[in-house]
């Protein structure tokens, strides 16, 4: 059966920017309805368990806003915990990384179903419509 409601998305990055542009990005896009966003990884956990969305887009080296000193040493396990906290409250969504880093190593780690390189906003929508087709 094909879905006639949009697919909803959870947009987590700690730059306010990025968040504002994906989000009027979307309203181009009849298939996505962006219904949270934040920059603040503690609040991104309790909007996924809130909203249960289809997607997450997520930037990879997220800030703890709440640490004055900003540990760069622990932004990827805080964005790999994202990405499996996001697995436990909605295993069906689609998780999608939207990052400035050109590679990572992913030491075993989950980093997303789908990895997009920013600023290259016009391959995110087809890369999760892709991540998401059945096969």
């Amino acid at each position: 059966m094909r879905r006639t409601e949009p697919l909803t998305v959870v947009c987590v990055d700690d730059e306010p920017d990025i968040l504002r542009l994906l989000t009027v990005a979307a309203e181009f896009q009849p298939d996505f309805e962006v219904v949270a966003t934040t920059g603040d990884p503690g609040a991104a956990v309790d909007l996924i368990r809130e909203h249960h969305p289809d997607v997450v887009i997520l930037d990879h080296r997220l800030i703890d806003l709440r640490d004055p000193d900003h540990d760069r040493g622990r932004v990827d396990l805080m964005s790999t915990a994202l990405v499996a906290m996001a697995r436990a409250f909605v295993p069906d969504a689609t998780v999608a990384v939207f990052t400035g880093r050109e590679c990572i190593d992913r030491g075993g780690h989950d980093v997303g179903d789908v990895w997009v390189r920013k600023p290259h906003l016009d391959s995110l929508w087809p890369a999760i419509r892709e991540a998401r087709e059945p096969g």
